[in-house]
C-alpha cells in the first residue's frame, strides 16, 4: 500500500463505496485464495470530506483487519451504519477463535490514532460470536464545500 499513497493533503469529497470497492481490488486475490464472501453494502450516494489518502489507508487498514480475523470461507458484511450519522460498520460474524479477546492489533491501534487525529472515532466491539469495527466520520460532503467553512 505504501507505494500506492496518495497525494493530495486538501479534503474533498470521497465517494466511500468506490473506495471500498478499491480496497476490495486490492485483497481480491487473498479473498478469492481463502474463498471469502465479501458484501460491501454502502449506497453509492455516502461521500464524507476527507482527505483521500488518509481515507484510503484507514479503510485500507481496517479492512486487512477483517481479514486477519475471517476464517476461510466465512463472511465480511460492510454497510453503513445507522447509529451515526456517517459511518461504516465492518462485521463479521464467527471470528477465528484464536484472534478472540487479544489485544488490538497494530493496523487497529494506528487507524484509531489516525481517526482520532481528524476528529473521527473508531468504535471496536467484540465477544465471541462477534467481532465489529464501526468507523464514524464527521464531515458530510457539501456541495458548496469552499476551505473558509471548514477553518471557521
Amino acid at each position: 500500500y505504501l507505494g500506492r499513497q496518495k497525494s493530495n493533503r486538501f479534503p474533498q469529497q470521497i465517494h466511500l463505496l468506490q473506495m471500498m470497492r478499491e480496497v476490495w481490488e486490492y485483497h481480491k486475490e487473498e479473498i478469492q485464495r481463502r474463498n471469502i464472501d465479501v458484501q460491501i453494502l454502502i449506497p453509492s450516494s455516502l461521500k464524507i470530506l476527507a482527505e483521500e489518502g488518509l481515507i484510503h489507508h484507514i479503510l485500507l487498514n481496517i479492512f486487512s483487519e477483517s481479514l486477519a480475523r475471517v476464517e476461510d470461507g466465512k463472511k465480511i458484511t460492510i454497510i453503513r451504519d445507522r447509529t451515526s450519522a456517517l459511518g461504516l460498520r465492518f462485521e463479521i460474524t464467527s471470528p477465528k477463535s484464536q484472534l478472540r479477546f487479544e489485544q488490538a492489533s497494530l493496523e487497529l491501534c494506528i487507524t484509531r490514532v489516525l481517526l482520532e487525529q481528524y476528529g473521527y472515532q473508531l468504535i471496536h466491539e467484540e465477544n465471541e460470536n462477534i467481532w465489529i469495527a464501526t468507523l464514524v466520520f464527521d464531515k458530510a460532503a457539501e456541495e458548496n464545500y469552499s476551505i473558509n467553512k471548514t477553518c471557521a
